[in-house]
């Protein structure tokens, strides 16, 4: 069987349902070798796959107007030259009159999208609100939605003492810290963390650090410059651009992860700290509730008072934290990788026989 994987995108970065199941697509690539797996997506991912003889490369150009050309002329050459049979389409859906699409949805699609959208023969979406709202503006959609989780990297695991002390010792001179994932959520939001670690504190009088990580965007200018006048800035540290790996020890060595991004389909942040047995505060919406379940503690993001409230309470309440990274022990064996394997294989040898 040959299966092109379409990893497009308009900037330069990976399409946020790509990054969900990447682990799953490099565990079929191992898997089932006997298919042979035509990506086409930009060269700075391509690199990511290790030599294999059932893998053909095909970059994407880097301008992005050559792009949106190649995506609706060359692309449908390139899938015709190696006979694809199966496609799978991360970020913008592409419609083509022969093959079988299976697409991959961030988002719930647009009106003007959805007939097009029809016309792929399964569509994956991350969560189980996601499945839900869909269906419900379109009950057309009902028979062709399936949910199959984000899974993560071997990296996110859960660290034992003396590696915890070895992480903060690197990054927060040996002191605790709360750790928030910048990536995925605006300027405002992210100065609302700061008041509420502010206040944090003026009222606890602790010496404990915020640790601000991304992985995929920088910090725009305005923060920056708006965070080198922040009273408490000798205890924020930044860690901008860093690797699965090394956030992965991160979050795993965190007091508290804060997940404040309100966007509906940004849950992969959560599975990796429920994997690594981390204490969770997230945004208050139905997708995080899905994935988190009683293994976070739920905020109004936007409120100051409120997220300065919580950190208090975990600070304060051993006992409450303790309960959480229970519940993530027990979340975290719902995320299996070979589970999300077989889920995807099952549905492309099924579209493959229709």
């Amino acid at each position: 069987m040959v299966i092109a994987i379409i990893n497009y995108t308009k900037n330069s970065l990976p399409c946020d349902n790509y990054l969900n199941y990447s682990n799953v697509i490099n565990s079929l690539i191992q898997e089932y070798s006997n298919s042979t797996f035509v990506f086409v997506s930009e060269d700075i991912f391509l690199q990511n796959f290790p030599p294999t003889n059932n893998v053909i490369k095909e970059g994407l150009p880097k301008s992005k107007v050559v792009k949106q050309i190649f995506y609706k002329t060359r692309l449908k050459s390139i899938l015709k030259k190696h006979q694809v049979e199966i496609v799978l389409n991360f970020g913008n859906y592409f419609k083509h009159p022969t093959l079988k699409v299976i697409a991959f949805l961030q988002n719930i699609p647009k009106p003007k999208s959805e007939k097009q959208l029809l016309t792929a023969v399964q569509i994956i979406v991350n969560t189980n609100s996601i499945q839900k709202e869909i269906i419900e503006k379109n009950s057309l959609f009902e028979s062709k939605v399936r949910v199959i989780y984000p899974t993560v990297s071997e990296h996110f695991k859960s660290l034992n003492t003396t590696a915890k002390e070895q992480v903060k010792d690197g990054y927060a001179d040996g002191r605790f810290y709360f750790l928030l994932n910048s990536d995925g959520i605006k300027d405002n939001q992210l100065i609302n963390v700061l008041k509420a670690f502010s206040q944090f504190k003026k009222w606890q009088k602790t010496n404990m650090k915020l640790i601000i990580a991304n992985r995929l965007t920088n910090l725009s200018t305005e923060l920056m410059d708006k965070m080198n006048t922040y009273k408490y800035k000798d205890d924020i540290v930044l860690a901008q651009n860093i690797p699965d790996e090394k956030y992965a020890l991160l979050l795993g060595a965190s007091y508290c992860f804060l997940h404040l991004s309100n966007l509906q389909n940004n849950v992969l942040p959560l599975i990796e700290a429920i994997k690594t047995n981390t204490t969770i505060i997230s945004h208050d919406m139905e997708s995080n509730k899905e994935i988190a379940g009683k293994a976070a503690i739920y905020i109004n993001s936007d409120s100051i008072s409120e997220m300065s409230n919580q950190l208090q309470s975990i600070y304060k309440d051993e006992i409450l934290r303790g309960k959480l990274i229970k519940e993530t022990i027990s979340h975290s064996e719902k995320y299996d990788l070979n589970n999300s394997v077989k889920q995807f294989w099952d549905i492309i040898t099924s579209v493959s026989q229709e």
